[in-house]
Parts: C-alpha cells; structure tokens; sequence
C-alpha cells in the first residue's frame, strides 16, 4: 500500500507537470476577450513598500497585519520573518522533533499564529509547534496522503487528497477524535477525469470559519463551513462553467495514469480569502479590459463571501515592468505580493475591502 500511495503521488506530480508545460506552450487565453465585464474603482490599491529577499526560493507560508513570515524551498527548516511596517527581517530554525528519522518528498511549512506545521502529504507526516518557540512535534494522526492542507484550528484540518482505488480528488478532514480520517466524497464535480477537472486551491478564513475550494479550470468556487458542509456554490465573472481540455490515458501494466492531449483553459491561476472576501488572480480578459493593461499586470478580482457576489478588480502589475506575479496574501489592509525575490507591500485603500459579516 506505501509503495502503491507513493506512486499515485509521484504520477499525480507528473502529470501536473505536464499541465504546467502544456499551459507554458499555449497562449491562447489571452489572445481571447470574453463577454463578461469587470470594474475598476480608481486607486483601491495602493504600492507601499518593496523588500529584496534576495533568493527566488521564498515562499509565503503566512501572517497577519504586521508581520510576514516566508519559507523556503531549497532550506525548508528556515523561516525568513518580515516586518510589514519596519521593513527589517530576521531568520528563525525550526526545530522539529524526529524529522531527521524519515525521508520526505517535499517539506512545507504553513504559519498560523500562534501556530506552525511542517508537513509533507507524500510520506504523510505533519509537525505542528507554536511560532513564540519555534520548535515542533509530531501530531498524532498523520497517517492519511494528502496532495493539500489547510488548519482550521491546532487540532483540525482540511485535506485534499486522491483517491484510492480511483484516482480523483477528494475534499475531507483530518480530526482528533475518532474517526481521525473523514472524506467528504462528491464535493468535487467531475467533468472529465476527475483529477485535472477536479483540481483547485483550497483556503479556510478563520475571521469568517468558512472553507473555500476555488476550480483552476472553470468558474466555480464551493464555500463551505468548517464539517464541510456546503453553503453555497458561487462562480467567477467568467462563462467557462465546463473544463477546456482533454485527457489522456497511459496505462503500465495494470495501473492507469491520466494526463492531457490538449492545452487546458486555465481559469483561475492564483487566489486568496481574508477579510470574508475572496480574491482571484484571473487569467482571462474581460470584454471591457485593455489588452495592454492586462498583459502588463495580474487582474485581481474581488468576490463577497458572504453570497458570491463580485465586489470589484484591480491590478497588480508586473515588477519591474517583467516579472509576473508569483503568490499573494491578504493580511489585514495590506496585500502582500512576491515577484520572484521581491516582495510587494501593497495597502488596500478602498471602503470596498472592509471586513464582511461582521467580523473583524
């Protein structure tokens, strides 16, 4: 069974691979307007600062309205943190009991203040510990290969993972009490395979306790409460309610694996939830847009999560005039965006951003 859940995994990456190199060829979203519009509030975005991590390694692994704190792929027990208004940084070692007893495939690191977990769903294995020691243990009921993790508290958390034998996303939950594992089967709608059909970003807003799965390939998103339960199902401005692809079968001996013979229409390229609003990095141009505005930045559109609604969009231009917005976050009024081995400190300006349902 190890050998077999290693292997799903290690398919799983390959074949997003592939998708990253088919998305890489193609570039026919953005010779393509669509019917829908989007509006533009003047100035709701306000650039503050910029902060030269000097490495394009980083990553942002969380925060809150006045600190960052950045990961880093190639040194994964490092955290880089940030001073949002000082601009100074400092770098702290995670220590993390046991983790030299076990070979990881890809060691991540998420900050929830006052928590943080170091995990790798290919082993499985999550660490969690608490940021003001910066040290961690292993929690308990780990036993479950997940492809994404998101805390909803120190004790519950929110996988995506695929399943077995058929190899299709599944939304579930990893708890304390028993059953440790619940998969919430038939959350995901299936189009096509449904693994690339199926794939997204997974987010939980703890001012709000609303989890949020937003597709990459059609213009959807689920918001759900923390059992997983499904408030409502929402959609981008966007009309690609069916995925744009096909997918292939590659079989080896008895084992199937799927990719795609054709370049997908991706949708939804980056994302984010705070403040009860739901931010999306879009990848597709609006009936009413500029052609050179859009190819010089990252179109940022707002959602209310309170029932769907969109609120407004803004850009988020190149650095530098070239390079290409890489992730963002939202922590309090400021945005924070890294572009490669820079970090963005922007201010969100508008009375259009405020905290919704009453929270704050």
């Amino acid at each position: 069974m190890r050998r077999l859940m290693v292997w799903v995994v290690g398919s799983f990456a390959f074949s997003v691979g592939t998708v990253v190199v088919l998305i890489a060829m193609s570039g026919l979203l953005k010779d393509q307007r669509n019917s829908f519009l989007r509006e533009f509030p003047p100035h709701p975005v306000m650039e503050r600062d910029t902060l030269n991590l000097i490495y394009n390694s980083y990553y942002l692994a969380g925060g809150n309205g006045h600190t960052v704190y950045l990961a880093n792929y190639t040194t994964p027990l490092q955290v880089l943190i940030a001073d949002l208004r000082r601009l100074d940084t400092m770098r702290v070692h995670l220590k993390v009991k046991g983790i030299m007893d076990q070979k990881f495939w890809s060691v991540r690191v998420k900050v929830d203040s006052p928590n943080f977990y170091v995990y790798d769903g290919a082993v499985p294995r999550i660490y969690r510990g608490e940021t003001g020691h910066w040290s961690a243990e292993r929690y308990l009921y780990d036993s479950t290969y997940f492809l994404d993790f998101v805390p909803l508290d120190s004790e519950r958390f929110a996988i995506r993972a695929l399943g077995y034998p058929v190899k299709e996303n599944v939304l579930g939950r990893i708890l304390p009490d028993v059953p440790h594992l619940r998969m919430e089967k038939g959350l995901l709608e299936k189009q096509v395979d449904g693994m690339f059909c199926t794939d997204g970003m997974m987010h939980y807003a703890d001012d709000t306790e609303r989890l949020v799965y937003l597709y990459h390939y059609r213009n959807e998103f689920l918001v759900m409460d923390t059992s997983l339960r499904v408030q409502y199902r929402g959609h981008t401005l966007d009309t690609i309610s069916r995925v744009k692809f096909t997918a292939a079968v590659l079989r080896s001996g008895a084992e199937e694996v799927f990719t795609l013979s054709s370049p997908p229409y991706l949708v939804n390229r980056l994302s984010e939830v705070s403040n009860g609003l739901l931010y999306v990095n879009s990848n597709l141009l609006a009936a009413n847009e500029n052609q050179g505005a859009f190819d010089a930045g990252s179109v940022i559109d707002v959602y209310d999560l309170q029932d769907g609604r969109y609120v407004l969009s803004f850009y988020l231009y190149h650095f530098d005039r070239s390079v290409r917005l890489s992730e963002f976050r939202v922590f309090g009024d400021y945005l924070v965006a890294r572009y490669e081995d820079r970090l963005v400190i922007y201010e969100l300006t508008s009375t259009l951003f405020k905290t919704r349902d009453g929270h704050g």
